[in-house]
């Protein structure tokens, strides 16, 4: 994964309307999707598809979504700021 400076990224994060999830960022690049958490952690998922993006994004519950699309099956790693 390339070097990722959190701080840089601030101004591309998008805020949701989730009661676990205050905002994403989405590498289409590298299908990364970037999370971070109401408690202020932030986790990496890979291999996430614009398509899955696209669909959580749009979902009736964001957090909803994520659980069982994303965290349920991508790999994901915590992210130190």
């Amino acid at each position: 994964m390339k070097n990722l400076n959190l701080k840089e990224l601030r101004p591309k994060w998008v805020e949701v309307q989730s009661g676990m999830i205050s905002d994403v960022y989405y590498d289409e690049d590298a299908e990364v999707l970037y999370v971070m958490f109401k408690g202020g952690t932030v986790w990496a998922y890979f291999n996430v598809t614009i398509e899955e993006n696209e669909s959580m994004m749009e979902a009736p519950s964001i957090g909803k979504y994520f659980g069982k699309v994303i965290k349920a099956d991508k790999d994901g790693i915590e992210i130190d700021e």
